[in-house]
């Protein structure tokens, strides 16, 4: 409904961005602070290409690429320090398909086709690797 109380495609994504981008943000940096202080690496060995690409990949809804901070969970066989925050890019990618979405209704008129379009679009972004 809020795409379709919004005027423009551009105002929409802005406000999607304006509604997850800032507590997102606020969790990321909040992670590597909290790291720094709970890390086992020394504070030259934290501040690492490994935390830069932690801050670049996380802020850009591509936490898989690097989920884990130096130091921190290095005995867990899982290290990811915000494990959870993959459901973000399933909510984007969600925002980013419903003007595609409303499209295919309103042109295709067809469940199929709209079915056949999300599951493509689905599989596409959630590949990983």
């Amino acid at each position: 409904m809020s795409y379709e109380k919004t005027h423009s495609t551009q105002r929409y994504f802005v406000k999607r961005a304006r509604r997850i981008y800032p507590a997102y943000f606020f969790v990321i940096t909040i992670s590597v602070v909290a790291g720094l202080l709970l890390s086992d690496s020394s504070w030259a060995d934290y501040f690492s290409l490994q935390t830069l690409k932690y801050i670049a990949a996380n802020l850009v809804f591509l936490n898989f690429l690097q989920p884990s901070l130096p130091g921190l969970f290095d005995g867990n066989i899982i290290q990811a320090v915000n494990g959870a925050l993959w459901t973000l890019k399933i909510k984007v990618m969600f925002y980013l398909s419903v003007p595609l979405i409303v499209f295919a209704v309103g042109k295709f008129r067809r469940l199929p086709v709209l079915v056949v379009l999300y599951f493509f679009l689905g599989e596409l972004f959630l590949d990983d690797g």
